[in-house]
């Protein structure tokens, strides 16, 4: 323990003093919330056995993703002034005067409750309002079946005869991706460089404030806050996405049928014991370990889907959109009815025939019939058909 003089716990003491009451309330209230929720899981785990650890306090990053403080209502006020709306803080917050403030984009609801400031890592502020919002219940008695996928996110198939497929998802998220993996690849580069050039020569460098010190440090910092706008921009497309997807389908649907897809057990390695020219000799379930030699044999790590087509099924998040959609169906007085979707793409719609080859045709030729079906829009006629007993 560190002996402190008296003078030392004094200036501290007025440092902290010097920070508005609110401010520090909000902090206080932040702690004890996060204190008391950790607590509580921790003990509801130790109830039913599972494997936990007591909670530990940690410090949270100034370069978290976000960051927020929550503010009384009666800390802050919405002023109309020149056709703008601005959200005012008590003088001493954030170094505001009286009459600065925060111009909005959106007009805010009246500040009945206490409200949270947050600021993302890229420098982005918002402010969250709670309110109180009713929803009309849904009259319609009409149902559809989804089939979800990773080309084609969602086809749902209406028994009105009406279809509707969400199709630039997956090309649009590829592009992204081909330009994150290439501005990873610039900073690769550009990291090896530095490291190079601090193996040659190790020099002394001064703590200064402001810009990096050299153009190839700017560049990487640069390349870095692109590569996290990008990311950021992914997400916020698929949050959108499922937003309005989930939104239409409750107020046209009183019943949905939705399989479950099973993205982990898809996208998951499996380990492969080949031979020495490449011929498999058996496989196991998923391992953990790298690749080893066995004499003329090597344990190989493979996914059935190709990377990109994993990394595609994950970022859409299938099991985040019919969590949403549960939520909108319910309040709204509708329901999600969860199913099965075996031998759904490999069974025409037409004669019941099934074929084994598809292959990664987006179109479906029944070899009994000779029918030719959209593979996306068969595969939903069939779960239709096949779960419609599952409907109230």
């Amino acid at each position: 323990m560190v002996a402190r003089s008296k003078e030392d716990c004094a200036t501290r003491l007025v440092r902290h003093l010097e920070v508005h009451e609110e401010v520090r309330d909000s902090a206080f209230r932040d702690f004890t919330k996060a204190v008391k929720s950790s607590l509580a899981l921790f003990f509801e785990l130790k109830e039913k056995d599972k494997k936990t650890t007591f909670p530990e306090l940690k410090f949270k990053s100034k370069f978290a993703r976000s960051n927020s403080i929550e503010l009384r209502s009666r800390s802050c006020k919405v002023v109309h002034k020149n056709g703008k709306d601005y959200l005012r803080f008590h003088s001493t917050f954030f170094s505001f005067g009286k009459r600065d403030g925060i111009a909005l984009r959106e007009t805010p609801p009246e500040l009945t409750h206490s409200l949270r400031l947050q600021r993302l890592r890229e420098g982005e502020y918002y402010v969250v309002i709670p309110r109180v919002v009713e929803f009309e219940a849904n009259q319609t008695s009409r149902v559809c079946a989804i089939d979800p996928g990773v080309r084609n996110f969602a086809t749902i198939y209406d028994p009105d005869g009406r279809t509707l497929s969400v199709k630039d998802a997956y090309t649009v998220l590829k592009r992204r991706f081909e330009a994150i993996d290439a501005m990873k690849s610039k900073l690769a580069l550009l990291n090896t460089k530095s490291k190079s050039k601090r193996a040659i020569k190790v020099r002394q460098r001064k703590k200064t404030k402001g810009r990096a010190k050299s153009k190839q440090h700017r560049k990487q910092h640069r390349l870095r806050r692109r590569i996290r706008f990008t990311h950021r921009r992914v997400t916020r497309m698929v949050n959108d996405m499922h937003q309005k997807l989930s939104s239409w389908l409750a107020a046209n649907y009183n019943q949905v049928l939705l399989p479950s897809f099973q993205t982990a057990e898809m996208v998951r390695r499996y380990e492969q014991v080949v031979t020495a020219d490449g011929t498999p000799v058996a496989s196991s379930d998923e391992v953990k370990e790298k690749p080893v030699q066995e004499g003329n044999r090597q344990r190989r790590r493979k996914r059935e889907i190709r990377s990109s087509t994993a990394r595609a099924m994950l970022v859409q998040s299938h099991f985040k959109f019919k969590t949403l959609l549960k939520y909108k169906m319910d309040r709204v007085g509708g329901r999600v009815v969860e199913c099965e979707e075996e031998y759904t793409s490999k069974t025409c719609s037409s004669c019941g025939g099934i074929k084994d080859n598809l292959g990664g045709n987006s179109t479906y030729a029944c070899l009994s019939c000779h029918a030719v079906h959209d593979r996306d829009v068969n595969a939903g006629k069939n779960i239709f058909h096949k779960n419609m007993q599952m409907l109230v």
